[in-house]
């Protein structure tokens, strides 16, 4: 039944949600105290300790933190933190100015499998993959790679494999990169997974050109790319297949 203004009452999830927002990074009622490498957050042991089982087992076995009610993640990256505690408390996440997107959501995911807050590591994983699609073309793509690798383990395929597909469908305008390059040669694991990535997402390579009048380049693009950007001219009106 809809509320007399004609909308529907909302979920208690929503409702629980909403209220957190209410209580963030405020001292009221705050029972524990997390200190970053420039900030301080007020935050609620219940609150973090349902969203992290690193928190929930620091709590549970009653560490040292939990009776000084203060823990210091100085060594940690403090935005990635900041966006972790953001989150636990149904507030909306943005890259910072200062920060590209990809390499800020990289060390989101990094802070949440370290902290083992599986919900944060699935919903930056969401965000990922759209976000490494429309922008692999960046300069800093080589960079989020090398960080992505760098800091999980082979086994952990939440960003790598998103990586992975948007490096082999747009391979041929990223092996021009000098930088790209350098991460094929310096990447543990990194050019292995590329080699592999042909049968995970079998990514055929047809003959395709680009229909731009004043260009009609011609490559060869993984048939699994829809919509590949021209290597020489950067548009995106191609054909597929155009031989035979």
């Amino acid at each position: 039944m809809g509320t007399d203004s004609g909308e529907m009452p909302s979920s208690p999830k929503v409702r629980i949600v909403d209220n957190l927002k209410d209580f963030w990074n405020s001292s009221k009622s705050s029972d524990f105290t997390i200190v970053t490498q420039d900030q301080k957050f007020f935050v609620h042991r219940t609150v973090i300790c349902m969203q992290s089982d690193f928190f929930n087992q620091m709590c549970k076995n009653d560490w040292a933190e939990t009776q000084k009610k203060t823990i210091e993640l100085k060594e940690d990256n403090p935005r990635a933190v900041e966006a972790m505690l953001k989150f636990f408390y149904g507030l909306d996440i943005f890259a910072p100015n200062d920060i590209p997107p990809m390499i800020f959501w990289v060390s989101v995911y990094q802070i949440a499998d370290k902290f083992l807050a599986s919900q944060l590591k699935s919903d930056v994983t969401e965000r990922f993959v759209p976000l490494v699609h429309y922008n692999w073309e960046d300069e800093c793509f080589p960079d989020v790679i090398a960080e992505a690798y760098d800091s999980t383990p082979p086994d952990d395929r939440g960003l790598r494999d998103t990586i992975l597909k948007a490096a082999y469908e747009n391979l041929p305008a990223l092996r021009k990169s000098k930088e790209f390059q350098r991460v094929l040669r310096e990447v543990p694991g990194f050019a292995a997974d590329l080699i592999l990535a042909m049968d995970i997402y079998d990514c055929e390579l047809v003959p395709t050109r680009c229909m731009a009048a004043a260009c009609q380049a011609e490559w060869f693009c993984p048939r699994g790319n829809l919509y590949p950007k021209c290597p020489k001219c950067a548009k995106r009106s191609v054909q597929h297949g155009y031989l035979g």
